[in-house]
């Protein structure tokens, strides 16, 4: 009896796991779609030229790059969510 329990206990695990893998599975192929590369490239490369345009001399320059590095992510997210993915 507690044999059978502990199997079925497993069986619904190993399901629950099974599940959640092909579920990230579906969110890791969605985002190799090469629109959606074409937009985390382009962010990753505004977000980079921003970072070395206000190269951290002070906590001015420093509090500057942050502020652009957030905003270039930003628009980022706005253009993921305005082109529908």
């Amino acid at each position: 009896m507690q044999l059978e329990l502990e199997q079925t206990k497993l069986r619904l695990h190993e399901a629950q796991l099974e599940k959640a893998i092909r579920k990230d599975w579906k969110d890791v192929k969605g985002s190799l779609t090469p629109k959606n590369l074409g937009k985390q490239i382009l962010t990753e490369l505004i977000s980079q030229k921003i970072q070395d345009k206000f190269r951290p001399k002070g906590i001015l320059s420093e509090s500057l790059a942050y502020g652009a590095n957030m905003l270039a992510k930003k628009l980022g997210e706005k253009f993921k969510t305005f082109s529908g993915n």
